[in-house]
């Protein structure tokens, strides 16, 4: 079967199309009636920590949430491997991007770029403070949590920009405020927060935001 319509969503899903689920899980993942999700999918593992475990509750849950109601194999599904060092599985996983996805301008291309965003602004395993590695030239980056020290594997900006659709999904009135000001003053914003600086070459950016965390758009506390 190429389609797969999983009726209690009134979701299609069709194959052969790459989805970049981020670090973050931030809520269940809602996708609307006719959204595709397609089974040639790409997990990021990317919490990177000496304890392979972490990393494992984090693709247990990833599969729970987007692949384990429709037919999708093991080996479509492309998970960074957290009990490697982390420098080296930044390297071999940008090479995977690489080799098995396809690209534009030598950039690999997803179709699908899921994200969350954390209080501070951070996106995918970026943090304000380490910027720089937004700008990489490399596609997999190796990024350190601010407070735990925690080693993660993020994806740059230049992958996530080149995604076809890039959903942020954010929730939580702890986020209100960075939501705020990201859409409001996005060209300013982006100064500041790495979120801020997703802008894909499409244009095609959507927000799915829950009442909590858009409390300072629309004035509801």
């Amino acid at each position: 079967m190429d389609n797969y319509y999983c009726p209690s969503e009134n979701v299609w899903i069709h194959k052969s199309v790459s989805v970049a689920p981020s670090a973050t899980i931030v809520g269940p993942t809602v996708i609307g009636a006719g959204t595709e999700i397609r089974t040639g999918a790409y997990i990021r593992g990317s919490v990177i920590v000496g304890e392979g475990c972490v990393v494992g509750n984090s693709c247990e849950l990833k599969n729970a949430i987007l692949f384990d109601f429709v037919q999708v194999p093991p080996a479509n599904i492309n998970r960074i491997m957290g009990e490697n060092e982390p420098e080296e599985e930044a390297t071999r996983y940008g090479a995977l991007l690489q080799n098995e996805l396809q690209g534009k301008n030598g950039i690999p291309t997803f179709d699908i770029m899921m994200l969350g965003m954390g209080d501070d602004g951070h996106t995918a395993s970026i943090f304000p403070y380490e910027m720089s590695l937004w700008d990489s030239a490399r596609n997999c980056v190796t990024a350190t949590h601010p407070q735990s020290g925690q080693k993660r594997i993020s994806m740059t900006g230049k992958v996530i920009n080149n995604s076809k659709n890039v959903v942020f999904l954010i929730t939580g009135s702890n986020k209100a405020e960075k939501v705020k000001e990201i859409i409001s003053d996005p060209d300013y914003a982006a100064k500041k927060y790495p979120a801020a600086r997703v802008q894909p070459e499409t244009e095609n950016l959507y927000w799915f935001i829950d009442v909590k965390a858009a409390q300072k758009l629309t004035g509801d506390s």
